[in-house]
């Protein structure tokens, strides 16, 4: 299986930035971590593992990126601040990752995935920029960033907000979007899967939605299910 590393320094997060490429063909997937992880984690916690088959294949190719949980969702900061951190990483994927992504692997399908908090920022990038991304695949997420903003609410929060902001989108780029959710029926933000699929349904993407009684918030059933949705 192809691994390539890459890093340099980010003008947007002012720090480097790293990422592990898996795979030489397919379809392209910008992994997201879980909250506060890191590039390699889809590596350590056995996902590579569960898609050994479509990445030998050439049927996906993985594009892992840090996460700047640390220094902005998860940081002991106001929420304000909190928020326009995020907004530097939000630039930077979309600046620095996604020409990237588009010039070494020369693919114009680009999708996102990600599991837990990972899954947050999957969904949220595939719908602020459905021009750019046609697929998602988003496992144990949450979707209101009332989770880690409280009480707060700026223009800012509201845009990265998907159960916020996604009643008043209307972008025509939505009907070719597919969109994959897989959550445990017992996990405590199923219900927000249940919401975002129904909204999504709406707009007329293609959404495939696992409310699965054996599902969990673990690395076995996100590998279950990403095997699934590819």
């Amino acid at each position: 299986m192809v691994r390539e590393y890459f890093a340099w320094r980010s003008p947007h997060l002012k720090k480097k930035a790293e990422m592990l490429v898996f795979g030489h063909a397919g379809q392209n997937w910008l992994v997201f971590p879980t909250a506060k992880g890191r590039f390699f984690d889809w590596e350590n916690f056995g996902m590579i593992e569960a898609l050994r088959q479509p990445l030998e294949r050439g049927w996906l190719r993985l594009t892992c990126v840090d996460s700047f949980d640390r220094s902005a969702f998860y940081a002991r900061t106001k929420p304000w601040f909190r928020i326009w951190k995020h907004t530097h990483y939000d630039q930077y994927v979309r600046h620095e990752v996604i020409p990237f992504v588009q010039q070494h692997l020369g693919s114009p399908f680009l999708a996102t995935a990600g599991c837990s908090f990972g899954a947050y920022h999957a969904v949220n990038f595939a719908l602020r920029y459905p021009d750019v991304i046609h697929k998602t695949v988003a496992m144990s997420g949450v979707y209101d960033l009332a989770f880690r903003l409280g009480r707060y609410k700026n223009a800012a929060s509201y845009f990265h907000s998907p159960l916020h902001y996604l009643p008043g989108l209307r972008h025509p780029a939505l009907q070719k979007m597919r969109v994959h959710l897989g959550v445990g029926t017992g996990e405590p933000f199923a219900h927000q899967h249940l919401q975002l699929a129904q909204m999504l349904d709406q707009r007329g993407a293609t959404v495939s939605l696992d409310l699965n009684p054996q599902g969990g918030h673990s690395w076995d059933y996100w590998g279950h299910y990403a095997r699934q949705a590819v």
